[in-house]
């Protein structure tokens, strides 16, 4: 793949396969008019699938993880892990409370972070350490450690979606995110139908080698998150530039495509303070704060205690893992269509609105009905999940 200029003529066309030099990224950022490059449409959607093929899995388990090591306390809270441990209702509202204590102290300072040292050191440091937090927490037998674990996993956790987030917006074009964004929150709903699995199938381990069920949860889940921390530190890129799996023709096409997209948000850049002091001016960031803020007080109360819910409907323990599982799961697949709609149509608001309202019906219907109707409580519950994802489409960022 080829890039050249061309002389004496009117217009320069930058063209995607003509080479320029033997090592094009050994040469410095030409100065280019972004509207004067042409990119071949059929070489940059083979480029975008190789990139999906490799990094969105990547950081999509990442994420996947992150929300199943956060959230499976409520899967452990109705197997047993209140009583054993002496958790009062109010107590395992602490536990709950004190992971986002640490979570938002440490995400604006975690986010400035990524920019000084590389995602791809950074996020699997973070994930191991909480990691291998949640696997002690297996082992644990008083609230106090369980206070602190919390703790530990907020902390480390604070980092890792502004890791993920810079990496996805230095791939793609911001036309291009809402897709790829959508792969991330797609983690929240698997993080809740995968934890229902996870849950009844670890309980049936319940009393192996002396050990809970709720117990082997945190054991198994902080364990296979070691692994993924040890695959994103072999793996991960931090740019196209040292990505190992693009050759050098997808490079040159990646920076041809820097070129022409300059919104790019590109880490080898200079640390520049007036660029933060910016944000806190963009009345735009704040709005997209304020759905942030009142969304996840809604995704991460239901994610946590979404168990909890579903067997105040009158089901027994096994029975709330497995009813949990089509809830997210349905919701995943809601959530993906209206993320591909709207990238399509390049709206973000109609979508919003409508997922709002549908949110607030499945509300209404819970407080409504009674009890003793457990199928119109249970169907609420695919009205809010859903209906929730989808009210936060605006987190993955409109051009």
């Amino acid at each position: 793949m080829h890039s050249t200029r061309m002389p004496d003529i009117e217009k320069t066309t930058v063209v995607a396969d003509v080479v320029q030099s033997p090592d094009p990224l050994s040469v410095e950022k030409q100065e280019l008019n972004p509207d004067d490059i042409y990119i071949d449409p059929q070489k940059e959607r083979k480029l975008l699938w190789k990139i999906d093929a490799y990094l969105v899995p990547l950081l999509t388990l990442s994420f996947l993880s992150a929300y199943l090591d956060r959230s499976n306390i409520g899967n452990a809270a109705i197997a047993g892990m209140s009583e054993d441990l002496g958790l009062t209702k109010q107590g395992l509202a602490n536990a709950i409370l004190l992971f986002y204590a640490t979570y938002v102290l440490f995400e604006l300072p975690g986010s400035l972070l990524v920019k000084k040292i590389r995602p791809s050191r950074l996020l699997p440091i973070f994930m191991m350490g909480w990691s291998v937090t949640c696997l002690s927490t297996g082992f644990m037998h008083t609230p106090g450690q369980i206070y602190a674990a919390r703790l530990l996993i907020g902390l480390f956790e604070a980092g890792m979606y502004p890791a993920l987030a810079i990496t996805l917006t230095t791939f793609y074009t911001p036309q291009e995110q809402a897709r790829r964004f959508a792969y991330l929150y797609l983690s929240v709903g698997l993080s809740g139908g995968f934890g229902g699995l996870f849950a009844y199938a670890l309980l049936k381990l319940d009393g192996r080698y002396g050990i809970a069920g709720w117990r082997w949860l945190f054991i198994v889940e902080g364990s296979i998150s070691i692994g993924i921390a040890l695959l994103l530190w072999a793996c991960m890129p931090d740019s196209y530039q040292t990505a190992r799996f693009l050759n050098p023709e997808d490079k040159e096409l990646m920076r041809l495509r820097s070129i022409k997209h300059d919104r790019y948000m590109r880490l080898n850049e200079t640390f520049d303070k007036r660029e933060v002091w910016k944000t806190f001016k963009d009345t735009k960031i704040w709005l997209s704060a304020a759905i942030q803020f009142l969304g996840d007080i809604l995704s991460f109360g239901i994610s946590t205690f979404m168990p909890s819910l579903v067997k105040s409907f009158g089901f027994d323990s096994v029975l709330t893992q497995l009813l949990t599982v089509p809830i997210f799961f349905s919701a995943v697949g809601v959530y993906i269509v209206i993320s591909i709609w709207s990238d399509k149509i390049q709206k973000r608001a109609p979508f919003m609105i409508a997922g709002a309202l549908v949110l607030a019906l499945g509300f209404a219907l819970q407080i409504g009905l009674p009890m003793t109707h457990k199928a119109g409580l249970y169907f609420a519950c695919f009205l809010v999940v859903p209906g929730l994802y989808v009210s936060r489409i605006t987190s993955a960022r409109d051009g």
